[in-house]
């Protein structure tokens, strides 16, 4: 049995570190322990989407343990071999797919919490099986990819995996940060028209 404490760890951590115990169980069984039901709701997604039979048990108001089996569950197999034809060729268009940021926020009401997200999703693209094929930045966005940066780490290691860091030279040039690009690729509008429309696009 694998135990992992994640407790006190905020979204998207408890399952990321579920995750990465699960990738190692084989065929041990993973016993997570969290300290609210939202992270219980999330850590029961993931157990279903990998088709890993699941059990939990409250301890107290604000404490749970979910307990993940090892291996896949039975019908695991069968659910994997159900698939039609033309879900497979979904999956495959899905399996590419690149990420645009044309802000440094995520989300426009609050932009401390739009800072906080959007960390936590670029750090959550390192944790993801499939990685993005290019992350495209523009407008503000660009001040991500810029020294003092607060992802800077994640995006180079996004880099280092193989994942194209994209910014648009346009954009560096408007808001006089050019030379405080830290990473990545400059490039222009019209490459970034092309990848946009040649890759299934996510945009946080």
């Amino acid at each position: 049995m694998i135990s992992v404490n994640a407790t006190g760890l905020a979204c998207p951590f408890p399952v990321i570190e579920a995750k990465k115990a699960l990738r190692k169980s084989g065929s041990e069984d993973v016993v997570v322990r969290v300290d609210n039901e939202v992270a219980v709701k999330n850590l029961q997604r993931l157990a279903d989407s990998m088709q890993r039979k699941h059990s939990l048990s409250k301890i107290s108001d604000d404490l749970f343990e979910l307990t993940i089996k090892g291996g896949k569950s039975e019908s695991s197999e069968v659910k994997s071999q159900a698939g039609s034809e033309s879900d497979n060729i979904f999956s495959q268009k899905k399996s590419e797919y690149i990420v645009q940021f044309g802000s440094k926020f995520m989300g426009s009401d609050n932009e401390e919490l739009g800072a906080v997200l959007i960390k936590s999703f670029i750090y959550s693209l390192t944790e993801q099986d499939c990685l993005p094929v290019a992350l495209v930045f523009y407008n503000r966005g660009v001040e991500l990819t810029c020294a003092g940066s607060p992802v800077l780490e994640d995006l180079k290691t996004l880099e280092q995996a193989g994942t194209s860091i994209i910014s648009c030279g346009t954009c560096l040039d408007f808001l006089k940060i050019k030379d405080k690009l830290a990473l990545g690729e400059i490039t222009n509008m019209y490459r970034i028209a092309e990848l946009l429309r040649s890759y299934h696009t996510v945009c946080p």
